[in-house]
C-alpha cells in the first residue's frame, strides 16, 4: 500500500515562491520531493493537458517510477504548477529566483532535506525527459531515506552501493523484528 501526500502550492509571487515549503517538508518523515511543472489547463475539449510538452512526458514516466519504487512504501510530494503567462520569458518568475528552486525550466524534479534540496540529485527539464534517471533518482532517494539505513557520503549518486542498499532493504522489509542499524559503506566507529 503507497501512501501518497500531495500538497499544491501557486506561483503566484506570494511569500518569495512558496516560502513555506520547508515548513511544510519538515513535518512530513518520509521522502519528500518537490516538482515544478507546466499548469494544467483546459484544452478547448474538456480535457485538461499541460501547457508544457515536457511536463506532459515526464508525468507519465514520474507517475510509473512513483507507483513502482514507492508500491508499498510512503513519500511527500510538494507540487509547484507554473502557469505560462508569466513564466515564459520571465527572468523575474518566482521559482527562477527561489534562494532552493532556481528552476530552469519545467519540469524540475527535486530530492528535499532540512535545508533544502540536495542539488547532486536534482532533475532539471531534459533529465525529467529521461526513464532511467527518473527511476534511478527514486531508488535513491528511497535508499536514503530508509529508516534503518544511514549511508556514508561515500556512496556516489551515480548508483555505487545502491544495488546492495536496495537488497539489505528488501530482506529489511521480511524481517521487521531486526533494528539493527545498517550503515554502507562500513565505516570504523
Amino acid at each position: 500500500h503507497t501512501h501518497t501526500h500531495t500538497h499544491r502550492c501557486h506561483d503566484n509571487g506570494d511569500d518569495d515562491g512558496c516560502a513555506s515549503i520547508h515548513q511544510r517538508l519538515n513535518s512530513f518523515g518520509a521522502p519528500k520531493f518537490v516538482l515544478v511543472y507546466g499548469a494544467y489547463v483546459d484544452d478547448g475539449s474538456g480535457r485538461r493537458e499541460s501547457w508544457c510538452p515536457d511536463t506532459t512526458t515526464a508525468m507519465g514516466l514520474i507517475n510509473k517510477e512513483l507507483k513502482d519504487v514507492f508500491a508499498n512504501g510512503t513519500y511527500f510530494m510538494l507540487k509547484l504548477p507554473v502557469e505560462r503567462q508569466g513564466y515564459k520569458g520571465n527572468p523575474q518568475h518566482p521559482y527562477r529566483l527561489n534562494k532552493h528552486l532556481k528552476i530552469t525550466g519545467v519540469p524540475t524534479l527535486y530530492l528535499w532535506h532540512s535545508d533544502g534540496p540536495l542539488n547532486a540529485l536534482t532533475l532539471d527539464d531534459t533529465g525529467c525527459q529521461n526513464a532511467s534517471k527518473i527511476s534511478h533518482f527514486f531508488r535513491y532517494a528511497r535508499a536514503i531515506t530508509a529508516p534503518n539505513v544511514e549511508i556514508s557520503p561515500l556512496v556516489s549518486y551515480d548508483g555505487e552501493g545502491l544495488q546492495l542498499i536496495e537488497s539489505i532493504l528488501k530482506k529489511r522489509s521480511h524481517e521487521e523484528k531486526n533494528h539493527d542499524r545498517v550503515i554502507y559503506p562500513p565505516v570504523e566507529i
